[in-house]
C-alpha cells in the first residue's frame, strides 16, 4: 500500500478532513507518516535484513573486474556505469573491502568513499540492505561503525567461517574473562552498543586464511531506509500492519497547535489504539537493554489486534 492510500482512508474515517482547502496538509501528513512507520518498526521489530553473500543478485546495480588501478576510484573500461550507481555499495568481492559510490565521473569510472579497488580485483555494485549486512574487519581493529538504520544485530559470523559470533556483555566478559580486554586472536564475541560493534578478541592477521581482512555479515532488524513522499510512498513494513499506522498518524495530526487541529483527547485515543497495535514506545533505556539482549533471544513481532 502507498502512503496516499493511508491518507485518504485517516482523511475520510478519523481526520473528517476531506474538502479542500485541508486542515492537515498532504506534505504534513506524510511527514507524520514517516514519522509513525519508524516508530511502528522500532516498537515492533518489523523489518530484517540478511546477508546475501552469492557473488551478484537482480538487485545488483552492476558486477566486473577492475581495469585500472587509480586513488579512491573505480577504473573499468568495459564498464557502462550511470547514475543509478549514485549512493550505492561497491564490493571488492576480491578482498572483502567496500565503499561508497559518490561521484559517477563516467561510463567507466566512479569516485568512491575509500581506496579499495585495483586492477584485477573483483567487484559487485548493491543496493542500500547490503550496507547494513556487511562490515569489513581488518587486523588490528575491534570496534566497527554500524547503519544508522540498523535498530539491532540478531545474528552476525565471518564470511571465512560462517562460524556465529556470540554476543555477550561487557560485565559477562568481565566475569568469565579478565584479560579480554588486551586480548588478540581470532573473534568469537562481540558487545553491541549504538551505532557500533566490538569484536573479541581484538582480530589478529589470522583473519581469512592470514590475510588480515575478513568480512562480518549481519542479520539486522532495521528502520526504513527511506522517508515517505507523495511520489514515492510505498510503505516498507508488512501489509498487515499498514491500518495501525492510521492511528498514528491521527495521534500526530490531533497535536497540531492550532484551534481546529489540535484535540489532546482524540489524540490520545488514536495513540492508545497504535500502542495496542505496536506495543508500547521504548525508552532509551529500553533500547539499551534491547541491544545488550544475547543473539539467541528472539524478538517476536506484535499480533494485529486494530
Amino acid at each position: 500500500m502507498v502512503i496516499a492510500a493511508i491518507l485518504s482512508l485517516a482523511r475520510t474515517q478519523f481526520l473528517d478532513d476531506t474538502r479542500s482547502p485541508y486542515l492537515w496538509s498532504d506534505d504534513y501528513l506524510v511527514q507524520c507518516g514517516s514519522q509513525v512507520e519508524r516508530d511502528a518498526t522500532e516498537r515492533g521489530y518489523l523489518l530484517a535484513s540478511f546477508p546475501n553473500i552469492s557473488s551478484a543478485t537482480a538487485a545488483d546495480v552492476s558486477n566486473g573486474t577492475a581495469t585500472g588501478t587509480t586513488a579512491n576510484k573505480l577504473v573499468n573500461s568495459a564498464a557502462a556505469f550511470t547514475s543509478a550507481s549514485l549512493n550505492k555499495t561497491v564490493y571488492n568481492t576480491t578482498d572483502g573491502t567496500f565503499a561508497t559510490v559518490t561521484v559517477v565521473d563516467s561510463p567507466t569510472q566512479l569516485s568512491l568513499s575509500a581506496n579499495i579497488m585495483a586492477t584485477g580485483e573483483t567487484y559487485v555494485i548493491g543496493d542500500a540492505l547490503k550496507a547494513l549486512t556487511r562490515v569489513c574487519v581488518v587486523s588490528g581493529q575491534s570496534e566497527y561503525s554500524l547503519s544508522s538504520k540498523v535498530l539491532k544485530v540478531k545474528k552476525c559470523y565471518l564470511n571465512s567461517n560462517k562460524i556465529p559470533l556470540k554476543q555477550v556483555t561487557e560485565g559477562w566478559l568481565d566475569a568469565h574473562w579478565y584479560q579480554w580486554r588486551s586480548a588478540v586472536g581470532l573473534p568469537q564475541y562481540y558487545i553491541e552498543d549504538k551505532g557500533s560493534l566490538t569484536l573479541i578478541p581484538q582480530p589478529d592477521s589470522s583473519l581469512n586464511s592470514e590475510t588480515g581482512k575478513d568480512t562480518l555479515l549481519l542479520s539486522v532488524y532495521r528502520y526504513p531506509l527511506n522517508d515517505l513522499s507523495l511520489t514515492s510512498g510505498t510503505l516498507e513494513i508488512p501489509e498487515e500492519y499498514h491500518f495501525g499506522l492510521v492511528h498514528g498518524i491521527c495521534a500526530l495530526a490531533y497535536q497540531k497547535q492550532d484551534s481546529e487541529t489540535y484535540n489532546p483527547s482524540k489524540g490520545n485515543w488514536h495513540e492508545g489504539e497504535f500502542t495496542r497495535c505496536f506495543g508500547p514506545k521504548l525508552s532509551s533505556r529500553g533500547k539499551e537493554a534491547l541491544r545488550d539482549m544475547p543473539s539467541d533471544f528472539e524478538i517476536t513481532q506484535p499480533q494485529m489486534i486494530c
